[in-house]
């Protein structure tokens, strides 16, 4: 239920109005780029809960857009005839990653707004560890990540369920 999304109890928790820039399966590129076209004013707070660098955006032939990710690169029609799976867990990503996280945490700065870069659990160990070791150096960032393993699920049995985004908030705020 989005009213028992973390951004949405942090929200509740400081009384203040919420917009969520979601989208399924998205990438930190991609993400950064709703956060860098969203009427963000000075003064806003921001909450960016950050997703693993090994996703991107793909415009198929047919002009159909694919948020693709390791789980769902075999089914991306026509994909494998331009880059090879591995990609998705290269350095290349990582700093696509990285240079997006700057680009927003400028841009942020500049407009005086309060920022919290969220860092969830991503979606493979040995690729989740370089981005993990760029955010901790970040003042700016939450480590929300400690494990694959959630304390509760949601009903898809993949995402953090209820107990765990009460978890989140609670680390935000404080």
């Amino acid at each position: 239920d989005p009213k028992q999304r973390f951004g949405q109890i942090v929200a509740d928790h400081l009384k203040l109005p919420v917009t969520f820039l979601t989208g399924a399966g998205t990438s930190i590129d991609w993400a950064a780029d709703q956060i860098l076209r969203a009427d963000i004013k000075s003064g806003d707070t921001v909450i960016w809960g950050l997703t693993g660098a090994g996703r991107f955006a793909y415009l198929d032939e047919k002009n159909y857009l694919h948020n693709v990710m390791v789980e769902n690169f075999d089914g991306v029609y026509g994909l494998s005839r331009f880059i090879k799976k591995e990609f998705l867990v290269s350095n290349h990503m990582i700093y696509k990653a990285v240079s997006s996280i700057e680009q927003v945490a400028n841009y942020l700065n500049k407009l005086s707004c309060k920022f919290v870069l969220a860092t969830l659990p991503l979606n493979s160990p040995e690729h989740d560890l370089k981005i993990l070791d760029y955010t901790s150096a970040l003042n700016y960032a939450i480590m929300l990540f400690e494990d694959y393993n959630f304390v509760d699920y949601g009903t898809d049995n993949i995402h953090p369920g209820i107990k765990q985004h009460e978890i989140y908030a609670e680390k935000i705020l404080t």
